[in-house]
C-alpha cells in the first residue's frame, strides 16, 4: 500500500526520449504514474522545447489521477540549488499542514524505466542519495548497455534524492550521471542488486531494474522483459498453458484503450454467463467459457502491472472471482440434483465450500507468520499449487467428466480434490505455526 509521502518534491527531467512508448504508454507517463502510487501528490516536469513533451505530462490521465503536475521549461544544462529552493516554496505554500512541507527533491530522468521498489527506496533513504546497480543480469544488460565511464563497474539510474537546504553546492550538471559526486561530495548509494526482490503477491523473486526507454528493436526485448515481470510464480499446471494466451492479449490490449479494470469487468461477466449454462446443464458451453475465464483472468494483472495502472478498485477481483466460482460449482450442484434424484451434490458442494475456507485460513495463517504465501514456501508447497484443487484444475476436471459423460463422478472427483488439498494446506499451516523461524533468513 503506498504511503502518502508529501516531504518529497519530485522532479521530473524530461526530453523527447521521454516521449518514446512501452508497453502502449510513454515512459514519462509511465514514471509519473509510477510516482502517484508511491505516495507523492506534486511533481514538476522540467521538459525541454521538444514537440509534445509538455502535451504528455500535463494532459489529462484517469491512470494518476490526484497528482499535481507542473509544468515548466528548462532547457538549460543545469539545475540550480536555487531553483529547487524556489519550488519547495511554492509547494509549501500549498501544503496543507505545516509537517508535511517538502524537505527532499528526487531529481528523475523520464527518460528511464524504473522498478517501482527502487523508487521506493530512494525515496525512503537520507539525501543525498543516487541510484545504481553493480550487477544486473545478462538479460537486464543488455538493455543498460555499457557501465558508467567513471570506472565504478556500475550502471547509473539517473535518480537522485537531495535536500537543496544543505549547504555545499550550487547546481547539477544535466544529463544526471556520476560526476554528481563531484558536485555533491560523498553520497549514499542505492543499489539494486541489493533491494530485496521477492515480491509476496506475486509468489516469485523478480530481479528489481532500471533501464533507459529503448529504441527500435529493443522495444520489443524491454516489453517482453516487463512482461515476463509481470508472470505471477508458482502457478497451476493449466496455468503454464495459458500463459503464451495471456501474453498474447496483453500485447493486443497494449494497441487500444482497454484498461485493467475494463478487462476485469468483462472477466466476470462472461464467467457468469458461464455459470447460467452449467445452470441449465449445458455443461460443454460451460466449460469452453470457463476455460476462457481463466485465460482472461491472468490479462487484467498482467496489463496492469506492465502499464502500471493498478488501482483499488483492482482489489476487488479477488472477491469477484470468488463469487463466480462458486456461482459456477453451486449451479452444477443445483442441475446434478435434478438430473440424478438426490441431493448428494449438494453436500459435496458445501464439502467444497468448507475446504476453500480452510484452504484460504492456513493461507492467511502462514503469510501472517512467515510473510510469504504457502503456495510458495517448500518445494513441497508448490508441488500442491502445480497439481492441487483450484478452479483451473477444477474446470479441467469438469472438462473430462464431459468428454467421458461422466458429469456427477467428475464433479464429485473434483470437490474431493478440493478438501484433499485444503486438508494438506491445514497441516502444512500447523507445522509453519510451531516451527521456529529464523528472522535473519525471513
Amino acid at each position: 500500500m503506498p504511503v502518502r509521502n508529501r516531504t518529497v518534491l519530485a522532479v521530473v527531467l524530461a526530453d523527447k526520449a521521454a516521449l518514446r512508448r512501452l508497453c502502449g504508454v510513454t515512459v514519462l507517463e509511465r514514471l509519473l504514474r509510477t510516482l502517484v502510487r508511491l505516495g507523492l501528490d506534486s511533481v514538476v516536469v522540467f521538459g525541454t522545447d521538444e514537440t509534445g513533451v509538455r502535451e504528455e505530462a500535463t494532459r489529462d490521465s484517469p491512470a494518476r489521477r490526484g497528482l499535481e503536475v507542473r509544468y515548466r521549461p528548462h532547457p538549460g544544462r543545469r539545475v540550480r540549488r536555487e531553483e529547487l529552493l524556489d519550488l519547495m516554496k511554492d509547494r509549501s505554500r500549498g501544503s496543507v499542514a505545516p509537517g508535511e512541507t517538502p524537505d527532499r527533491v528526487a531529481l528523475l530522468d523520464a527518460s528511464m524505466v524504473y522498478d517501482p521498489r527502487l523508487l521506493r527506496v530512494l525515496l525512503e533513504s537520507e539525501p543525498p542519495a543516487w541510484l545504481i546497480d553493480t550487477a544486473p543480469p545478462e538479460d537486464l544488460r543488455r538493455l543498460l548497455g555499457s557501465p558508467s565511464p567513471s570506472g565504478g563497474g556500475f550502471w547509473f539510474g539517473r535518480a537522485v534524492l537531495l535536500n537543496p537546504v544543505t549547504p555545499g553546492w550550487e547546481d547539477i550538471p544535466l544529463p544526471l550521471s556520476p560526476a554528481l559526486e563531484q558536485a555533491l561530495g560523498p553520497v549514499r548509494r542505492v543499489d539494486a542488486a541489493r533491494v530485496p526482490d521477492y515480491v509476496v503477491p506475486q509468489r516469485r523473486r523478480i530481479r528489481p531494474y532500471f533501464f533507459p526507454a529503448p529504441e527500435g528493436s529493443f522495444r520489443k526485448e524491454a516489453e517482453r522483459y516487463l512482461l515476463r515481470a509481470a508472470q505471477n510464480g508458482a502457478l497451476d499446471w493449466p496455468a503454464y498453458l495459458h500463459a503464451p494466451l495471456e501474453n498474447g492479449l496483453v500485447r493486443w490490449l497494449w494497441r487500444g484503450r482497454w484498461t485493467p479494470n475494463q478487462v476485469t469487468l468483462a472477466t466476470t461477466l462472461t464467467a457468469f454467463l458461464a455459470a447460467g449454462f452449467f445452470l441449465t446443464g449445458h455443461f460443454a458451453v460451460a466449460v469452453l467459457i470457463a476455460l476462457a475465464v481463466g485465460v482472461l483472468d491472468g490479462v487484467d494483472g498482467k496489463l496492469a502491472r506492465t502499464r502500471v495502472e493498478t488501482s483499488r478498485a483492482g482489489e476487488w477481483e479477488h472477491v469477484l472471482d470468488y463469487l463466480y466460482e462458486n456461482a459456477w460449482w453451486a449451479a452444477a450442484a443445483r442441475y446434478l440434483a435434478q438430473a440424478e434424484g438426490t441431493g448428494i451434490s449438494w453436500a459435496y458442494f458445501f464439502a467444497l465450500v468448507g475446504a476453500d475456507l480452510v484452504d484460504r485460513l492456513a493461507k492467511r495463517s502462514v503469510r501472517n507468520r512467515r510473510g510469504r504465501l504457502l503456495d510458495d514456501l517448500t518445494p513441497l508447497d508448490r508441488f500442491v499449487r502445480l497439481i492441487g484443487g483450484r478452479r483451473n484444475v477444477y474446470v479441467w476436471i469438469l472438462a473430462l467428466g464431459v468428454a467421458a459423460g461422466r458429469l456427477g463422478t467428475s464433479y464429485r472427483g473434483m470437490c474431493v480434490w478440493g478438501v484433499l488439498t485444503a486438508l494438506i494446506h491445514g497441516v502444512r499451516a500447523a507445522v509453519e505455526r510451531f516451527r521456529k523461524i529464523d528472522r535473519r533468513v525471513q
